[in-house]
């Protein structure tokens, strides 16, 4: 959903063009369709919806990944969350490009819902993949925050965003890179979300 209140997924298409790799969060679907076979029905690239709630009897929530590189495997692991607060999950993609697998972790951390020990199992993990590896999303933590920190100051990792545009007070998304490093990055906001679209180029180190 835009600023604007409105939910447009042409105008999220628009975000999304001329590009290998998206990793989505807050994703919805129906018993009839999901907003991740509509966008890749737009951007003409195969996708993977991978829920994290139901409801209606129905998985109408969660996480979304569109790729034009093969993909080798995947799988979905919910978070702990407190009972009766939202659910998450992390998807963790291995695609192959130019003979490598590149190991994509997309992931929505919860901000109430035991968000530190969320971001804790997600770092961790991260840090342990084989190189290359990515771990990209809207981590509902700022720049201050502990895992953040940690993040940035472990031998080996970088972060997208901040090498090209510098430090941004108020950021909860983040595009961590490992055995990887950015050529170009950017942010593509034209109201789609109340969160702005980033992206970035990178290349094998």
């Amino acid at each position: 959903m835009g600023l604007d209140g409105v939910t447009d997924l042409d105008r999220t298409g628009r975000c999304l063009q001329q590009l290998d790799f998206v990793g989505m969060n807050e994703v919805h679907g129906d018993m009839f369709d999901n907003q991740a076979h509509v966008l890749s029905q737009k951007l003409k690239l195969p996708f993977l919806y991978a829920p994290v709630e139901r409801q209606w009897w129905h998985e109408s929530f969660g996480n979304a990944i569109f790729s034009d590189m093969p993909i080798e495997h995947w799988r979905r692991v919910v978070l702990p969350h407190r009972w009766f607060e939202p659910n998450r999950n992390y998807v963790l993609t291995d695609a192959r490009w130019h003979e490598r697998t590149i190991h994509f972790l997309t992931t929505h951390i919860d901000w109430k819902s035991g968000g530190a020990e969320q971001l804790a199992i997600v770092s961790d993990l991260f840090l342990k993949l084989p190189e290359p590896a990515i771990l990209m999303g809207d981590l509902n933590a700022p720049p201050g925050d502990a895992q953040i920190q940690r993040l940035h100051g472990t031998a080996g990792v970088e972060e997208a965003m901040s090498t090209i545009l510098g430090d941004q007070l108020h950021r909860i998304d983040w595009i961590f890179l490992r055995g990887l490093e950015t050529v170009d990055a950017g942010i593509v906001d034209i109201g789609a979300s109340d969160h702005p679209a980033y992206w970035a180029q990178v290349r094998v180190r």
